[in-house]
């Protein structure tokens, strides 16, 4: 099957996923999104014009965004068959198929770094004549009917995704994000999972705008994830109770001493002070064994915050080295970011991060029972 994944402008034509931009790099949903979401809704056929149908396939070339970023607009080299577009299972995840299609070799594909309801997107030539687009939108972003507007070109709106005037987030919003999650109960498994706050007692971690305390953000969100996950069934332990300094090797023992199916460690990013424009979350793993838990956490997160994507990312942080278990750290947001500070600093936000979570977490326990 010839797969694209992207957030970057160009793909090849061989299957391969390339590389994308590090200020917005994008976790593989290939095999994790349908383990999360379960089968597909049917989808519907959209009320497109039929009379342009050409019994020659048509090359689907090129996928662009509009200039205010409402739109997308699939361009090809003559008229598709049927058009298919329905929401998978999970509310933020959309299909669309395009009968009588194939890919081109080189695919000319946007940037989506800072769309604000676009997460990600994924192309794939699913039968020798069908194509499937799968998209990731934020919570509340809404798919409209797709139009064709001329034998070569579909649009296909986006709802409430308009980046002419970003607004702040208000507490209504949060709420009704917050409404849009559904945490999966896993009390059949009884997973047991160690949430490692970072830093603590005479270690802030990094310090940001009006100086907010990475400890002081993280700790009140891991408290509340470790809540949310026992209400769910999880077996769940902090490596720290309270606001104590602690070492690295500690918290490793801990997940040890326990017996743990995960282990999960919450930071919050920082750079220059100089560089408020640099903003977004990013998920570290090890190895292979820990990067579907933090491409699942990565996802979540993502898709509840609708903050900018950084990616999920292999590096040796100690705590990911040492661990036995599949481990992740997520770094969910920089301190130092003119966006991100003001979310962290929220208590409401607070508490939607530590929802996201928790669901990249439960996600993940019943895709790996």
């Amino acid at each position: 099957m010839k797969t694209y994944r992207f957030l970057s402008a160009w793909l090849g034509c061989c299957g391969a996923l390339m590389a994308l931009p590090t200020l917005a790099t994008a976790s593989d949903l290939s095999a994790h999104l349908n383990a999360a979401s379960g089968s597909p809704s049917t989808p519907q056929p959209d009320q497109i014009s039929q009379g342009l149908f050409s019994s020659q396939i048509a090359t689907l070339q090129a996928i662009e965004l509009s200039e205010d970023g409402s739109q997308l607009i699939l361009r090809t080299d003559r008229a598709v068959g049927q058009v298919n577009s329905g929401w998978q299972q999970r509310v933020t995840s959309h299909r669309i198929e395009l009968s009588n299609t194939q890919l081109a070799p080189q695919v000319m594909l946007p940037d989506l770094t800072d769309h604000p309801g676009l997460v990600s997107m994924r192309v794939e030539q699913s039968d020798p004549t069908t194509v499937v687009v799968r998209l990731e939108l934020v919570a509340r972003v809404q798919v409209g009917t797709i139009r064709q507007l001329d034998s070569q070109r579909l649009a296909v709106p986006l709802g409430g995704t308009s980046t002419s005037a970003a607004t702040p987030i208000t507490s209504e919003a949060i709420a009704s994000r917050i409404a849009d999650i559904t945490l999966p109960n896993v009390a059949h498994l009884r997973p047991r999972i160690v949430i490692d706050p970072g830093h603590g007692g005479s270690d802030p971690g990094a310090v940001g705008i009006g100086g907010l305390r990475e400890k002081d953000v993280v700790f009140p969100i891991a408290q509340r994830v470790a809540t949310l996950l026992e209400q769910q069934g999880a077996q769940v332990v902090l490596t720290r109770q309270d606001d104590r300094t602690l070492d690295l090797a500690p918290r490793v023992q801990t997940a040890e001493r326990n017996g743990a199916d995960m282990f999960i460690s919450l930071h919050a990013n920082a750079i220059s002070m100089s560089r408020p424009d640099v903003n977004g979350v990013e998920t570290y793993y090890y190895s292979s064994r820990d990067r579907p838990v933090a491409e699942a956490i990565q996802r979540s997160m993502l898709q509840a915050t609708g903050m900018r994507d950084r990616g999920a990312k292999s590096a040796r942080f100690y705590v990911l080295v040492n661990t036995s278990m599949p481990s992740a750290l997520v770094e969910m947001g920089f301190v130092t970011g003119a966006e991100d500070a003001p979310l962290l600093a929220n208590p409401e936000f607070r508490e939607l991060i530590a929802y996201a979570i928790a669901r990249g977490i439960l996600d993940y326990a019943l895709a790996n029972p």
